[in-house]
């Protein structure tokens, strides 16, 4: 009776980090508390069905605009690119960029 011995392969542990956001009380005290409402602002975030990074050049001063979001971790604004209304999730910020700050996440 013969034995076959298999070396085993050390795995390699894959380890992914998360991707690095500003807190939302942060976020939402620089943009409702820090930046003027009429002050475009540029705004770096996840977008939330995963389709990746996005980049928005935005005011918050909403005329006629879309009503206030239901929950509370999303800010509505006037995005500049396709001229209209838009909205991101506060939880999912990784930059922003106004009158001549930039906060990033660490």
């Amino acid at each position: 009776m013969s034995t076959t011995s298999i070396a085993s392969s050390p795995t390699k542990k894959v380890t992914r980090s998360k991707p690095k956001y500003l807190k939302a009380s942060v976020a939402r005290k620089i943009i409702e508390d820090i930046i003027p409402s009429s002050q475009i602002f540029t705004v770096t975030f996840d977008k939330k069905d995963g389709g990746g990074e996005r980049v928005m050049n935005c005011r918050r001063h909403l005329v006629g605009g879309p009503a206030r979001p239901k929950r509370s971790n999303i800010i509505n604004v006037f995005d500049f690119k396709v001229n209209d209304y838009r909205s991101f999730c506060l939880d999912a910020i990784k930059s922003i960029k106004a009158i001549g700050i930039t906060v990033t996440a660490s």
